[in-house]
């Protein structure tokens, strides 16, 4: 996988985060890339970049965070509740929570999630999948975690 590391010099987060799903879709390694930022208030995250499958749906998707498991209503607040990563490389195994969006962009595919953390502070999350005839290697997923954290250092740097 060839994937470009997002620029510093980018001082926007959804213009950051929209590179970084861009770059990560044409590589032509994942169906579908989105990330998310969480709200101000850290109850709900919103949709800033989604290539591939189930943009048209997710594009401008809105993801409550639960108070607690109880109330998880999607992979991705579930991710940006707790800030741990959801690896499934078949999401037919998956049983948790899944948005209509995220529901779409996932049939037969693998379910790759990761909260972009830093300085101890979840500030969004970056989700990604690929055919589960294609699958994903350990070594491109542990590359993939250095991007994820790559990232969400380059997000705290952005002003």
């Amino acid at each position: 996988m060839s994937v470009r590391a997002p620029s510093t010099e980018i001082r926007n987060h959804p213009a950051l985060l929209h590179e970084a799903c861009h770059q990560l879709h044409t590589s032509a390694q994942y169906d579908y890339a989105f990330a998310v930022l969480a709200t101000a208030d850290s109850l709900s995250a919103r949709t800033v970049a989604w290539f591939g499958n189930g943009s048209d749906v997710g594009r401008n998707a809105r993801f409550p965070v639960g108070a607690s498991a109880r109330y998880d209503e999607s992979v991705t607040g579930f991710v940006l509740r707790t800030g741990e990563t959801v690896i499934y490389f078949d999401s037919e195994e998956y049983r948790g929570p899944m948005s209509p969006a995220e529901r779409v962009a996932t049939v037969r595919r693998s379910i790759l999630a990761f909260p972009l953390s830093a300085n101890g502070m979840i500030q969004g999350a970056l989700v990604l999948g690929a055919s589960t005839a294609i699958g994903v290697s350990e070594p491109e997923l542990l590359i993939v975690e250095k991007f994820t954290h790559e990232l969400a250092r380059a997000l705290s740097l952005a002003a």
